[in-house]
């Protein structure tokens, strides 16, 4: 982001296989405003990505900067694309995240694996060369390792 938006919120979007959850969050890292909607899972991929522009818009403020995106399934950060997925949301395999979400909402957009992101909250609270490997379970079962301070994807 360039200077003049280091202050701007940004919107928080976590899809899983059963929920998608917003949060518009301010520079300091307040929660301005949450919405919450089901994960029309077997919609594919077309429905979910409506349904995040839904729930990015419910949140949305003025002067919203860009938006972030924890979501199911093998996330390739570089692209904003789906590689890998299950069928639990069905035809999420190659979907591109990041463009398609950018298109119905206009903002910028930057995504990854919903347990690499919950991962990395954790390893920021562990220095610059914290390491771990992390285990979450819920719909599906994931995990994230880092080394020397750095997420590896």
């Amino acid at each position: 982001m360039t200077g003049r938006h280091l202050d701007a919120p940004v919107i928080g979007l976590d899809l899983g296989g059963t929920k998608i959850a917003a949060a518009l969050v301010a520079a300091d890292g307040a929660v301005l405003a949450r919405h919450a909607l089901p994960t029309p899972a077997t919609g594919g991929a077309h429905a979910v990505l409506d349904a995040l522009a839904e729930a990015a818009r419910a949140v949305r403020a003025p002067g919203t900067a860009a938006i972030g995106v924890a979501a199911a399934g093998v996330i390739d950060p570089a692209t904003g694309t789906v590689t890998s997925a299950t069928d639990t949301i069905h035809g999420w395999a190659g979907t591109a995240l990041a463009a398609g979400l950018a298109t119905r909402t206009g903002l910028p957009v930057a995504c990854d694996n919903d347990v690499r992101a919950a991962a990395a909250t954790e390893l920021a609270g562990l220095g610059d060369d914290g390491t771990l490997i992390y285990a979450a379970v819920g719909t599906g079962v994931g995990g994230a390792v880092a080394a020397s301070g750095r997420m590896l994807h």
